[in-house]
């Protein structure tokens, strides 16, 4: 029969050859660093965040609805025509 090895005699199996360690300080310093995240995210949302005025977004306001509009009375153009030719279509 041949002998079976590891190509790295050296190292051990897939588990450790020692007890697992619970560290209770690694697990503080995650929890502190999700919490440091945050805090971050929240002062660049205040500081950092630029803000739209009121008129830009009046402005803004009444352009998305001109192009609704605009785009409705497209559509309903459309819908109007093919209603009608459906219509003659099938009257025949």
């Amino acid at each position: 029969m041949v002998e079976h090895r590891s190509p790295k005699p050296v190292v051990g199996g897939s588990s450790p050859s020692w007890p697992a360690i619970y560290n209770m300080n690694e697990k503080v310093g995650f929890f502190k660093k999700i919490k440091n995240f945050f805090k971050e995210v929240k002062l660049e949302f205040i500081n950092r965040t630029v803000w739209p005025s009121k008129e830009l977004m009046i402005n803004s306001f009444v352009t998305v609805l001109i192009f609704i509009a605009f785009w409705a009375v497209i559509i309903g153009i459309f819908d109007y025509v093919f209603a009608w030719f459906l219509k003659m279509i099938t009257s025949i």
